[in-house]
């Protein structure tokens, strides 16, 4: 894989050199810029040059969340932050990654290696989607490289929107598509629910749940605030035991 140009934007000069350290002594990553504030980051930011952005939530003048929200095309981003609270708010922006204070190497290096999984997959060429026009879906096709694949629908644990394509994933895998989450929901049925705008969660695979997260497998899944009666009056009080 070619180097991750990486940009750093951080405001506590402890963080600052130490999240410098972690980033030059990854090989596959270049840090080609150091920020103290987001307004000093925005022009390098929008140039597109970027691969990557490390940054803190809280700043003096804005919040790390909606000044990604603000940027065009933005590069990857990775989240390093005191404050846990923010991580569900992340899922707004498609974070790859959201790192707590004080960070280790090991959990550095875990979100460098999703941050390498996310741009190898964006550098596939497109999958094609054939999903069958019967009423019963039992399974669809992607084509990847000049191989067709079958996904069973049953595997399917989850689906996640990605701006103009979708991720798959099953038991065992993940598959990229360009196709938008409303039309993989219309062909999917009432085995999947739409909990967030950008999550479709398939129903039996849901292990536990809280007001605000749904838990498949390890991976934690938001449930954003319009789609929170629906969840309860479609999914909880149809499974959940009460006296």
């Amino acid at each position: 894989m070619a180097t991750i140009r990486t940009l750093l934007l951080e405001d506590e000069p402890h963080w600052q050199i130490v999240l410098r350290r972690m980033i030059e002594a990854h090989p596959e990553l270049e840090l080609t810029g150091i920020f103290g504030s987001p307004m000093e980051a925005l022009p390098a930011l929008t140039t597109g040059e970027y691969d990557l952005v490390l940054l803190d939530v809280e700043f003096a003048e804005t919040n790390g969340i909606d000044f990604i929200k603000s940027i065009k095309n933005p590069p990857l981003v990775v989240f390093v932050t005191t404050h846990d609270r923010f991580a569900l708010k992340s899922y707004e922006i498609d974070a790859v990654d959201f790192l707590v204070k004080p960070v280790d190497m090991s959990r550095f290096l875990q979100a460098i290696e999703k941050v390498k999984r996310r741009l190898e997959s964006s550098a596939k060429p497109p999958v094609d989607l054939i999903v069958s026009e019967t009423s019963e879906l039992e399974f669809f096709f992607v084509k990847e490289q000049n191989e067709y694949s079958k996904v069973k629908i049953d595997d399917i644990l989850f689906v996640r929107s990605l701006e103009n394509y979708i991720q798959i994933i099953t038991k065992d895998t993940t598959h990229t598509t360009l196709a938008s989450l409303n039309f993989i929901e219309s062909k999917l049925g009432n085995r999947f629910m739409r909990t967030h705008r950008s999550f479709l969660v398939g129903l039996r695979h849901i292990d536990s749940f809280t007001n605000d997260i749904i838990i498949i497998q390890g991976h934690e899944l938001p449930i954003g605030g319009q789609y929170v009666e629906q969840f309860k009056s479609e999914f909880v009080l149809r499974n959940v035991l009460k006296r």
